[in-house]
């Protein structure tokens, strides 16, 4: 681990996060193919989102110093802008490495094509409805999932961006979106093998482009969202070796920090609601 990792990614935060995703998908599965198909359905809503959020992201740190906002106001402290300019963009590249696959996913046996992970998603939950005979135009959102979205892209700071103070915090939550999703997909994954290996089955069987079938989005993102969080781990240690010596009232790690626990929080308020346990669990 780096001293990043160290100080956010305790042993116990670990421990306790895996254990609330357990309990919480748990939960839903026993409450049988009804609830899975509703979670599903609110899950692939709910990643919906992060694509365009990190990338928005990388742009704010790679056009910081360029931001119209500063227009009659007092500019950030020399010492800050001189980071933004030699090291924002090197932030906002490995902030990007997440939205490369995003886009475009190399699971595909034809080199050329670029299919999004959102094309997964959605290939996923059809084949999913049509599995059990339900109609995907009758799927209803609930207000509760878009205000949720809402919520990521404020942790996110879209449209936000003319204070670092900002942009600490959204990498914080990208830095926890990216690790807890990895917890999230790999459990479920493991999940739905156990549960429901016919499914899986047929899922697998249903191919989208050579090379990804409907069962690929939950499979690859076992695995890659531990790429991306390394990514975005890399980031912060940019930040932070660059202002370590220098004499700042707040250090941007506390920032970080923040952020990442505002996701943690927003991650658990998701799957307490579909799982229906009630208590928050801020960890």
């Amino acid at each position: 681990m780096n001293k990043i990792e160290k100080k956010i990614l305790t042993s116990e935060f670990i421990k306790k996060k895996k254990i609330s995703i357990k309990e919480d998908v748990d939960s839903i599965f026993v409450g049988g193919k009804e609830d899975m198909i509703n979670f599903f359905s609110h899950y692939v809503y709910w990643n919906g989102v992060f694509a365009g959020c990190v990338t928005n992201l990388a742009s704010n740190f790679h056009l910081f110093v360029n931001k119209p906002g500063f227009s009659g106001k007092t500019p950030p402290p020399e010492d800050i802008m001189t980071f933004f300019k030699q090291k924002g963009h090197k932030v906002a590249g490995l902030i990007f490495a997440a939205a490369e696959d995003e886009y475009a996913d190399d699971s595909a046996v034809v080199s050329d094509l670029r299919v999004c992970h959102k094309d997964m998603a959605w290939h996923f939950l059809k084949e999913l409805y049509t599995y059990y005979n339900k109609d995907i135009k009758k799927r209803k959102i609930e207000f509760f999932a878009e205000e949720i979205n809402n919520a990521i892209m404020r942790g996110y700071r879209v449209d936000r961006g003319a204070l670092c103070s900002d942009l600490y915090r959204g990498l914080g939550f990208h830095i926890g979106s990216e690790k807890i999703a990895s917890f999230e997909f790999d459990y479920l994954t493991k999940k739905m093998n156990k549960e429901y290996p016919e499914l899986v089955k047929f899922l697998k069987n249903k191919e989208l482009v050579p090379g990804i079938n409907a069962f690929s989005w939950l499979e690859v993102h076992s695995s890659v969202e531990e790429e991306h969080f390394g990514y975005a781990l890399e980031a912060a240690n940019i930040i932070i070796d660059y202002f370590d010596k220098k004499d700042l009232q707040r250090n941007p790690f506390q920032f970080i920090k923040e952020g990442f626990v505002e996701f943690s929080n927003l991650q658990n308020i998701f799957f307490d609601h579909y799982s229906g346990i009630e208590e928050v669990k801020v960890i």
